[in-house]
Order: C-alpha cells, then sequence, then structure tokens
C-alpha cells in the first residue's frame, strides 16, 4: 500500500507525457512480478498439466519415482506422451510384482538424466548417462533432435527442477548379458533395445546369430537352440 501510495504521489506531480510514460512503465514492471510469481512447478506437477503424460505420471507413481523427480534436480526428462506408452504396449497393470515393478523403474530411470540439458546444448552424436546407469545417443539434424531413434516433438518444457524434453516414443534400456554358473559368459547374450517407427523392437543375439520372431503385439526374441 505504501508503494502504491508514492506512486500515486509521483504521478500527480507528473505532467501529462510523464504520467504516460511511468504508468507504463509500472504496468510493465507489475506483468514482469506476476510472471516471476507464476514459477513453474516441478517435472511432476509440469507432465500431470500437459494433458499427454497420464500414463507417465501412473507410471511414475507406482514405480515410486514420484518423489525423486519432485526433489531439487536438476534433472532433464526426455518423456514420452500416452501414444507413445499405447504404441509400446506397455501396460501398466501387467508390473505386479516387486521384480517387476524393479524394471517398470529401470525403463523410467532410462529417461532421466541428472542435469539440466537444453535443446540448444545437444550435439549431434552425444552420449548421456542415463538414471538407471545406461547410456543414451542423442543425434541432431536439421535442427530436430532425437534420443536413441526417439524423436524430440517438444523441446525445453521449463519446470521448477530441471527440463522436460516431450518425446515420441518409449525408451528401452539394454539388459546387462546373462552370465554362466562359472560366472564368466559361455555364450554371448546381447539384448539390443530399438525403436523403430515408435514401436519398440527387442532382438536377441545369440552366438552372433540374431533371431526375431515378430507377434501380433510387438517382437518377441527367439532363444537360440
Amino acid at each position: 500500500k505504501a508503494t502504491v501510495s508514492v506512486l500515486n504521489c509521483i504521478l500527480t506531480e507528473s505532467s501529462s507525457e510523464t504520467h504516460t510514460m511511468l504508468r507504463g512503465t509500472i504496468a510493465l514492471a507489475l506483468c514482469m512480478c506476476c510472471a516471476l510469481s507464476a514459477e513453474a512447478g516441478s517435472i511432476v506437477e509440469v507432465a500431470e498439466s500437459t494433458g499427454v503424460h497420464t500414463a507417465l505420471v501412473a507410471a511414475l507413481q507406482k514405480a515410486g519415482l514420484v518423489s525423486t523427480l519432485e526433489g531439487p534436480g536438476p534433472f532433464t526428462v526426455f518423456a514420452p506422451t500416452d501414444a507413445a506408452f499405447k504404441a509400446a504396449k506397455i501396460d501398466l497393470d501387467s508390473f505386479d510384482t516387486p521384480a517387476k515393478v524393479a524394471q517398470l523403474k529401470d525403463i523410467l530411470l532410462y529417461h532421466v538424466h541428472a542435469g539440466k540439458v537444453a535443446a540448444s546444448a545437444i550435439t549431434d552424436g552425444e552420449t548421456i548417462i542415463m538414471g538407471n546407469g545406461v547410456p543414451a545417443t542423442l543425434s541432431v539434424k536439421d535442427g530436430a533432435v532425437k534420443i536413441n531413434g526417439a524423436a524430440v516433438t517438444k523441446a525445453d518444457v521449463m519446470a521448477s527442477n530441471g527440463i522436460i524434453h516431450v518425446i515420441d516414443a518409449v525408451l528401452l534400456p539394454a539388459p546387462a548379458p546373462v552370465p554362466s554358473e562359472s560366472g564368466a559368459s559361455s555364450h554371448t547374450v546381447v539384448i539390443v533395445a530399438a525403436v523403430v517407427g515408435g514401436v519398440a523392437a527387442i532382438a536377441a543375439v545369440v552366438g552372433g546369430v540374431m533371431v526375431m520372431r515378430r507377434r501380433r503385439d510387438g517382437y518377441q526374441a527367439v532363444p537360440s537352440a
């Protein structure tokens, strides 16, 4: 109130031209103050507000990662849309055991990077380590950013504790090689996770031979004989 009184006093004693200029300056300052006070929420809160990340938020809740992404960060989150979850045929109800919930958590952490990375700072061929310790590769072509082949459809969505890049596919981390009983790999087993046309494809390479079988709901690795 005291500030308003002082401003009114200044305006009263000013000329008409100065009066108009001061009013414009004050209005601009008030708009800036309002913008600063309306600070973006946390990454989870921003994701909840987009209207296209319902599945992502539900998955974060199921995996117990909400409190993590509401922490100070900063984080960079590559956020798959609801359409991406549907294309990947991820049914959250199927993660109904502790082991499966841990698997879901691993998938979600593969979308989180510790640190704030704006789209303008990404370089072609850059590799970053995700929250589950597995690297992901970024590419930039004609200004379009991709991560492991998934396209960033909306970049630099700001949050109070980081930044969100909306992507059109779910990223699948590559599991570690399967060891033999002696502790060493008796044969090479490599699981490759890729994104093809928005649909997750998983191939198993056993003994250097890739074997895949297409199912109605995606691709399934066929064990080597």
